[in-house]
């Protein structure tokens, strides 16, 4: 309402202007161009500052959508993976206790068939105490025997839940020894090991 009277008011004001002219010249004055150029560059202002915005709203919406759909993506792969590692944990408690050699040949396959392309570094068997007794691949991985998976508040929150639900759990983001790299951001996967009813 307000953009309306004012638009009256410029009118109003234009038109009182000119037929005053008209009154003392006779003719169209001088300046006649001027309100049109002005209109001209005051509509195209109003349509890019429009376009901007609708641009703007576009592009985030569609940032949007990329980000949850990757966010689906992540999480249905982590799905997955939880349930691979779930009937390897099965697998290995149906069988006999420290039976390495079984435990080499399923994480070999699950490593090369699928969780190393997805960013899988290792897999390890946590003893009760919650220390690292066995790894795959052994190979740039020796510091990881007697590793400590309760030093991490994550780790720490991830095998509780693990535990006390008997089924595999994610952990929230934290820090993965990387081989000849350090440390770097990533999660970690814990599936309960369960031998004749017992963790």
């Amino acid at each position: 309402v307000a953009a309306l009277a004012l638009l009256c008011l410029g009118l109003a004001l234009v038109l009182l202007a000119w037929r005053e002219n008209t009154k003392t010249d006779g003719e169209a004055p001088a300046w006649s161009p001027m309100p049109a150029v002005i209109g001209c560059l005051t509509l195209t202002v109003v349509l890019w500052v429009g376009l901007r915005e609708r641009e703007r709203a576009f592009t985030l919406a569609t940032t949007q959508t990329a980000m949850d759909r990757v966010a689906i993506e992540i999480r249905d792969e982590l799905d997955r993976e939880s349930s691979q590692f779930e009937r390897i944990a099965r697998r290995w408690g149906d069988g006999p206790p420290n039976a390495t050699s079984a435990w080499e040949l399923d994480a070999n396959t699950q490593m090369t068939e699928r969780s190393e392309q997805l960013g899988c570094r290792s897999i390890h068997f946590v003893e009760l105490n919650l220390q690292t007794a066995w790894v795959f691949p052994r190979l740039n991985n020796e510091g990881a025997f007697g590793f400590n998976h309760s030093v991490s508040e994550d780790r720490r929150a991830a095998l509780q839940k693990a535990v006390s639900s008997g089924a595999p759990v994610v952990s929230a983001t934290t820090m993965v020894p990387v081989p000849g790299k350090g440390v770097e951001r990533g999660t970690v996967i814990y599936a309960p090991v369960i031998r004749a009813g017992t963790l």
